[in-house]
């Protein structure tokens, strides 16, 4: 079955459904679609191995550095 011919087919039994049934599904394609580019996103994220204490620690270095220039 090619691209064309699976948009006729859904648009089809789309259109057998009621109107709030059409906005049930319209509202969970959206959600998938969201979920599907979600999980792309997410492949391609690094793991954050910064700790809360390596960002206090770096903070305090910089500000001890601004202090002393003053």
């Amino acid at each position: 079955m090619n691209k064309q011919e699976r948009i006729e087919q859904i648009t089809n039994l789309a259109v057998m459904l009621s109107a709030k049934q059409q906005s049930e599904l319209i509202k969970m394609l959206r959600k998938q679609i969201l979920l599907a580019k979600a999980k792309e996103l997410s492949k391609s994220v690094k793991a954050n191995k910064t700790t809360m204490s390596d960002i206090v620690s770096e903070v305090k270095k910089v500000r001890a550095k601004q202090y002393e220039t003053r």
